[in-house]
């Protein structure tokens, strides 16, 4: 149409290639020559995983689609709801779409495909111009740009794999020929860790034998492989079929080894740019990737390996959604702040429904169990999508801590598993108490609804006391079914203490014997390292000074390296710096930092961001102050948002404002730009 000059999308990135969790934004440019009457103008984002193709047997047709995003936003271009004539000139209108976090990366292959399109439509109503009829019926123009997406997949999200370093494989394989055996070859891979950024390269360890003594090797070569797995449902429904495609994306001739001859050596191969992570969670379409050693013969040596991706790049720093806290890490960090910040109305909202939710259908589903959260499937709320995405986010939060206080509560029952005693702890979810703000469960007011419910049995109420420390509701037990406890439940130390403090005396703590004084400390590791603080705190307040060194300062640097409650990190590092607090700091950074050199800094980093969250305010001066700034260093080097957030909230300004005057000269160009787009407190010039 003449009469619209100009109609196309202008992205504000330099590329087309967005990382998922960023924010995607651009301008709709529109340029008209006339008054056109414009009855609708949508700007979308759409996403789509298609897999598709014939068999050629049975000549089926396979064919699934699975949506994965739709967002849409309608423009104005004049007063919103009229449909009054708009003049000519030119126009700019900004969008904006926020991503989620976790998107699978756009490929397009034989066998499917997984497609992101943005897209403007512009609906012209008939009507007059000055000139001339424009038409007599509506008619539509779309323009539309295709994305290229990347997934986030972060070391932590890989973790489930078991990729533990180092990482090898090794097979011995047998030469077989003119119809007897002509020896055999011994193959090894190692290398020092199984997960990898996109860009990195991958120096493998080899070593080779081969043990014939007249066959040689007729090739030797490492191939780095991208395994793309399709599947799809027939035409119907009614049978399914999976495909697989295999890419090389690097290879290296290796040395041939003599018969009789070893042969060692380092092989390096280089993941290419543009390579999607390794895929999480994707129903038609998986990518995995493998190093395979072909040795000829059929005999080849497998070894899987993850690849993550590469956040470094400047453009995608400032909008990363790695950053955002939990609301369980934002109430601790804020917990001392004068006055204290006030929730938006959002995030009460969320907060609201997300409890509401996770108490109604938790466990109706039959996924129930220590994988819940990540099998759950996103509902749909029938709500605006950049909303949903938050709410589940909470709820996901929500359904975690929820998890993790039934697996605690589980650890009483310590004759069973897990999933033996979910049902019986899934009728008391309704009496479950949340903290005020935030998503954490109030262990106290629950337990006390559950003691207080018709259904519970007696021996579960026992329990509870003893794990909570309810020294007065023992009275509620008859001595009678307390002396048959004793003799049905099984050997644990928390009911070896109580009935020790209940039938012989309470004056266990001043005791000289050397089983009183295991029987107290093995007690107190044991709340210790499953998370009961209120257990914690009854002990402290009564053990003496040589059954605490006993009992927490031995185990402190295993503790430190191994603790998931911070309440009871909280409580024991404060309690624990107030009686000696140059040698347990300098402990806990000692194993803050051991930690680091032998794991690498992203296994260190979960360590890192509990010590910030939970640690004492001196643990957390004297862990940033080491080695010189250290750990700023490390976060800005490995461009870590969320640790940086967590750094601004948990270090005084002019701590941080030192070490930034110190390192500032050191950082390199990238390590600045990120610096100054992560930072919320200083101005750079």
């Amino acid at each position: 149409m003449k009469h619209l000059e100009c109609f196309d999308i202008i992205l504000n990135s330099e590329t087309n290639r967005i990382f998922a969790g960023t924010v995607l934004s651009g301008h709709l440019v529109i340029a008209l020559t006339v008054p056109i009457r414009i009855g609708q103008l949508v700007v979308a984002f759409t996403g789509e995983m298609r897999t598709k193709w014939v068999d050629k047997v049975s000549e089926n047709i396979f064919d699934s689609v699975e949506p994965i995003v739709n967002f849409k936003t309608q423009m104005y271009l004049n007063e919103r709801g009229t449909d009054d004539p708009v003049e000519p000139g030119n126009y700019s209108l900004p969008f904006q779409f926020t991503l989620p976090l976790h998107l699978p990366s756009s490929f397009q292959a034989e066998f499917g495909f997984i497609r992101y399109v943005c897209f403007a439509t512009a609906t012209i109503l008939p009507g007059q111009t000055c000139s001339m009829a424009t038409t007599k019926q509506c008619k539509e123009f779309k323009v539309e740009k295709e994305i290229d997406i990347v997934d986030v997949v972060r070391f932590q999200d890989l973790r489930h794999v078991g990729r533990q370093r180092p990482v090898q494989a090794e097979e011995c394989f047998e030469l077989i020929g003119c119809c007897r055996k002509q020896g055999r070859i011994e193959a090894l891979i190692r290398l020092d860790e199984g997960v990898f950024l996109v860009g990195d390269t991958i120096l493998a360890k080899l070593e080779i034998q081969n043990c014939s003594r007249r066959r040689p090797l007729r090739r030797c070569s490492l191939f780095l492989l991208q395994e793309a797995l399709f599947h799809a449902q027939s035409f119907h429904g009614t049978t399914s079929s999976n495909r697989t495609l295999v890419k090389v994306l690097d290879v290296a001739t290796l040395q041939l080894p003599h018969p009789g001859d070893r042969v060692s050596q380092n092989v390096e191969l280089h993941i290419p740019q543009n390579t999607q992570p390794s895929s999480l969670d994707a129903p038609l379409i998986r990518l995995r990737y493998r190093l395979k050693l072909d040795l000829g013969d059929s005999c080849e040596l497998i070894l899987p390996i993850d690849i993550a991706s590469n956040l470094r790049s400047k453009r995608t720093n400032q909008h990363v959604a790695t950053m955002v806290l939990t609301s369980k890490e934002q109430a601790t960090l804020f917990a001392d702040s004068t006055p204290p910040p006030i929730a938006s109305l959002k995030s009460l909202t969320c907060r609201a429904i997300a409890i509401k939710f996770v108490s109604i259908n938790f466990g109706s589903d039959c996924s129930f169990g220590k994988n819940f959260s990540l099998k759950c499937q996103k509902p749909s709320f029938n709500i605006v999508v950049a909303l949903e995405d938050d709410l589940w986010n909470w709820i996901k939060e929500a359904v975690n801590e929820l998890q993790a206080w039934l697996e605690k509560i589980a650890s009483l029952f310590v004759d069973l598993v897990f999933e033996d005693v979910s049902g019986y702890l899934m009728q008391f979810i309704g009496k479950i108490h949340w903290r005020r703000g935030c998503i954490e469960v109030d262990e106290v007011r629950t337990v006390e609804a559950i003691i207080n419910t018709d259904e519970i049995c007696p021996r579960f109420a026992f329990q509870l006391f003893c794990a909570y420390a309810m020294v007065e509701k023992f009275e509620l037990i008859s001595v009678y079914y307390l002396r048959q406890l004793e003799f049905t439940l099984p050997s644990h130390p928390l009911y070896h203490f109580w009935f020790y403090v209940i039938f012989k005396q309470w004056n266990v703590f001043n005791e000289l014997a050397i089983t009183t004084r295991m029987l107290v400390s093995n007690v107190f590791t044991w709340a210790m390292y499953h998370g009961f603080v209120e257990l914690t705190e009854f002990l402290w307040c009564r053990m003496n000074q040589s059954q605490l060194e006993m009992s927490c300062v031995i185990h402190w640097n295993r503790f430190c390296k191994n603790a998931t409650n911070g309440r009871v990190f909280a409580y024991l590092c404060n309690k624990l710096c107030q009686r000696n607090e140059n040698s347990i700091c300098r402990m806990t950074i000692a194993c803050f930092f051991r930690t680091v050199q032998r794991r690498g800094f992203r296994e260190g980093s979960s360590l890192l961001a509990f010590l910030l969250i939970n640690g004492c305010a001196m643990l957390k001066a004297r862990l940033f102050e080491a080695k010189g700034f250290e750990v700023l260093r490390s976060v800005v080097k490995h461009f870590d948002f969320r640790l940086y957030r967590i750094l601004e909230l948990s270090i005084s300004p002019d701590q941080l404002e030192k070490a930034v005057q110190t390192l500032r000269p050191h950082f390199t160009k990238e390590e600045f730009n990120f610096f100054r787009s992560a930072h919320r407190r200083h101005q750079f010039t």
